[in-house]
C-alpha cells in the first residue's frame, strides 16, 4: 500500500493497489494533518511496462470538501516519472492547510494495468 507518514509514527494508507487506466486519476482519502509536524511518502507502480507513466502527486484544502482542494503553489509532484517497480519514498512539506489527498495519474497511453500501491 502507498503510505503517508506523518509526524510521531502516525502511518495512513494511502492506495492499496489501485488500478489506474490511460489518462485517469486515482484519488485518495482526505486526512487531517493538523496534529502532525513532518511528513513522507512511500509509493510503488507496477507492472514495469506501465510504471513510468505515472504521476504521483498531492492536493491541499482548507477543508475536506473534494471541490476545494488544489495544488498547492510552488510544490513539486512527489513523482512525474517512475523508473521500474522499486518502491520509492519521498519526503513531502506541505503548505500549511489542515487537510491533505493524495493523486496518482496514469499518464502513458499503452498502460492500461498499471496499479499505484
Amino acid at each position: 500500500m502507498a503510505k503517508a507518514v506523518c509526524g510521531e509514527g502516525k502511518v495512513i494508507s494511502v492506495f492499496s493497489a489501485t488500478s489506474i487506466t490511460s489518462g485517469a486519476t486515482a484519488t485518495s482519502d482526505t486526512t487531517d494533518l493538523t496534529p502532525y509536524g513532518y511528513f513522507g511518502v512511500w509509493y510503488q507502480a507496477s507492472p514495469a511496462s506501465a510504471a513510468s507513466g505515472v504521476r504521483v502527486y498531492f492536493e491541499q484544502s482548507y477543508d475536506d470538501t473534494s471541490a476545494n482542494f488544489s495544488v498547492p503553489e510552488g510544490v513539486a509532484d512527489i513523482a512525474n516519472t517512475v523508473n521500474g517497480i522499486q518502491p520509492r519514498s519521498e519526503s513531502i512539506a506541505p503548505i500549511p492547510m489542515p487537510y491533505i489527498r493524495f493523486r496518482g495519474t496514469c499518464t502513458s497511453e499503452a498502460a492500461s494495468d498499471l496499479k499505484l500501491t
